[in-house]
């Protein structure tokens, strides 16, 4: 069976992302449309209710069995297509299980002609309309009905210029397939035919999606009806609509119905923040700037680094949530991968639906992308968002989703989040956390962006615990912005970026622990948010230097200057670095010395070198600065490194 054959046979049948279609599941009361029916990989139909209802019950419900599921392939017909004399020239076969076309013999799209051109030729002898169709099992159901009828070999998509020129002088109606892709194929070839045909029209079925399926019901060509020469656009009279007011999950901060973005470093307590409002949310008690709170509201949390066992459920119970109003997903449909934007909005919103929920917590969002989207791209991330931006819409909930920041090479707070600028655009309200730049242990929640109010104040908050587990003690209003947590009281990190110095420092740690290729280098930047001319200036400055890898001139890397060569060196993160030299480029009295051999259990002198400041005790400098563990245990910039030193 063909997946259209059996998405026929279901209810409230809707495209969905990814190729997916959503439908009411027969083996159940459906009232949400919990079926997610989908093309196997290899073939046949994959069906999932994501209420638990498992397969061959749905299947037993269509009074159909698995076999019926199944990808064998199988052959269906085989279409010639002929010479205007009728000779043949090149076949295309139609196989099912899963639905695909084999060509035989096809030629280049240059030799290639339209199907059945003996019946174009007739058509435009005798003034007959000529039905121009999507598929040949169209125009061979015409042919049987004594219509003529042409295609062009591949379906939607495939026109080619000559194609137009065989239909010159005709009296064409171009019939569109009864789905987008039909009608904007339908369209396309219009356009193209418009200059050579003699007469022109663009037609859709009334019933059905194509014309095999409007003849199967017993109807003739005149059940089509005209379709406009453009697709129309959701476009509404704005009388028509009625005017409702913000509803606010947090009264000028974030707003039911709409998505909100949480930004900050590791470690700042974005985590612990959603699920302290989850907490409020959860009860309803009051909201962290002391206005009241709203609910007692359900809250779907959905996570991808935190357990619910030994970190999310004991944080809710620090924060006095209610647990029976919160609800955990720790994973998507498939309990080995996380959940997926792309896959699973479908069961996210039956989870809505059934526990009644007015808020989803997501942390963190770049986890729940698809692996197709590029972060970096503002069409791929809005297209990634928008899935999300209409559950948000049409369930009512408020959407709070958690973000990294990169290493901050923007001017402005706005552009610190990593990725796009897609992600700020696409929420209507953006708070940045991190330390207050006079006391690092107060934590500040400052708006970066809100196109639904005035920006709120700004919130500080402390990190404290409660027994194992931490929460969050919220300490009133902060007079303080957004762009002052970040670069810190006195400009610091603006004065950094203005003069490179966070790029060289990037670069500095990126290569700390050995070698990398550019291409290497440039994806860690592009996370950060570094753009490669600034690196390629900052690698000028800091005097990298070129290391042959195994492919000799195609495999080099970027390396600090005087890297280590003869020794094994701890990096600035605790990992060995071993540097790639062979036994016989090192001295030959070296070779086996204990003196250069790494101890195997960490000496206590490291734990003291890791609490000095990183400033080099030979010439007090703060630049290019690391430490350097066994045998020297001392903090040193590049130019005083001990290795090049003889120490």
């Amino acid at each position: 069976m063909e997946l259209p054959d059996f998405l026929d046979r279901l209810d409230n049948v809707k495209s969905l992302a990814g190729g997916q279609y959503g439908a009411r599941c027969p083996a159940h009361e459906d009232r949400v449309s919990s079926l997610s029916v989908a093309a196997g990989q290899q073939g046949g139909i994959v069906v999932r209710c994501f209420a638990g209802c498992t397969a061959e019950s749905v299947v037993a419900a269509l009074h159909l069995t698995m076999a019926d599921l199944a990808g064998i392939p199988e052959w269906v017909a085989t279409y010639v297509y002929t010479d205007e004399f009728g000779r043949a020239l090149y076949a295309v076969e139609r196989w099912a299980n899963p639905k695909t076309f084999r060509a035989v013999n096809m030629p280049e799209p240059a030799g290639r002609v339209l199907y059945q051109l003996p019946a174009v030729n007739w058509a435009r002898e005798h003034g007959a309309i000529l039905y121009v169709v999507e598929g040949e099992k169209d125009c061979d159901n015409l042919a049987a009905v004594g219509i003529p009828a042409t295609t062009g070999a591949g379906g939607a998509g495939k026109w080619l210029p000559q194609y137009s020129q065989q239909l010159a002088g005709c009296r064409v109606v171009v019939v569109a397939d009864n789905d987008v892709p039909g009608r904007a194929h339908a369209r396309r070839v219009a356009a193209e035919l418009r200059a050579t045909v003699a007469e022109l029209a663009l037609a859709v079925p009334t019933f059905g999606k194509d014309v095999s399926d409007l003849l199967a019901a017993g109807y003739g060509m005149d059940a089509l009806e005209p379709l406009s020469a453009t697709e129309a656009i959701g476009a509404y009279d704005a009388s028509t609509i009625p005017v409702r007011p913000i509803s606010w999950a947090w009264q000028d901060y974030m707003a039911l119905g709409k998505l909100s973005l949480i930004e900050g470093d590791p470690g700042d307590g974005k985590s612990l923040l959603t699920v302290d409002l989850a907490a409020r949310w959860s009860t309803g008690r009051t909201m962290p700037d002391g206005t009241n709170g709203v609910g007692p509201w359900t809250v779907v949390m959905v996570s991808a680094e935190d357990d619910p066992e030994d970190t999310i459920v004991p944080r809710l119970l620090a924060a006095k949530a209610d647990l029976h109003r919160v609800v955990c997903v720790p994973h998507g449909a498939d309990p080995a991968i996380p959940f997926s934007l792309t896959v699973d909005l479908p069961g996210l919103e039956l989870k809505i639906r059934e526990s009644a929920a007015r808020i989803v917590c997501m942390d963190p969002l770049s986890a729940f992308l698809g692996e197709k989207t590029d972060s970096h791209n503002d069409a791929s991330v809005r297209r990634a968002l928008y899935p999300l931006k209409l559950l948000a819409s049409r369930t009512g909930v408020a959407v709070v989703v958690v973000r990294h920041l990169n290493k901050g090479t923007g001017g402005k707070a706005i552009y610190r989040g990593g990725g796009s600028i897609a992600f700020t655009a696409a929420a209507r309200a953006t708070f940045n956390v991190g330390p207050h730049p006079e006391d690092p242990e107060l934590r500040v929640m400052t708006c970066v962006k809100s196109n639904l109010a005035r920006r709120p104040p700004a919130l500080g908050y402390r990190i404290e615990n409660v027994g194992m587990h931490p929460h969050i003690e919220w300490q009133g209003m902060v007079d303080i912005d957004a762009q002052t947590i970040l670069d810190g009281s006195d400009g610091e990190l603006a004065k950094r970026r203005t003069g490179r110095k966070l790029e060289r420092e990037f670069l500095a740690e990126a290569l700390a622990a050995g070698p990398l290729s550019w291409a290497e280098i440039m994806v860690l930047g592009r996370d950060n948010g570094f753009r490669e001319m600034t690196l390629v200036r900052a690698r000028n400055d800091l005097k990298l230097v070129k290391v042959a890898g195994p492919g000799g001139g195609r495999g080099v890397r970027w390396a600090l200057p005087q890297i280590p060569t003869q020794r094994d060196v701890r990096s600035p993160f605790g990992h060995l670095v071993t540097p790639d030299v062979s036994a016989n480029e090192r001295p030959s009295d070296q070779m086996g010395s204990p003196s250069y051999a790494p101890s195997q259990e960490r000496d206590t002198r490291d734990d003291e070198l890791d609490r000095l400041p990183l400033v080099c005790s030979a010439c007090g400098t703060t630049e290019n600065v690391t430490r350097f563990y066994e045998p020297w245990w001392v903090v040193r910039c590049t130019k005083h490194n001990p290795m090049a030193m003889g120490e």
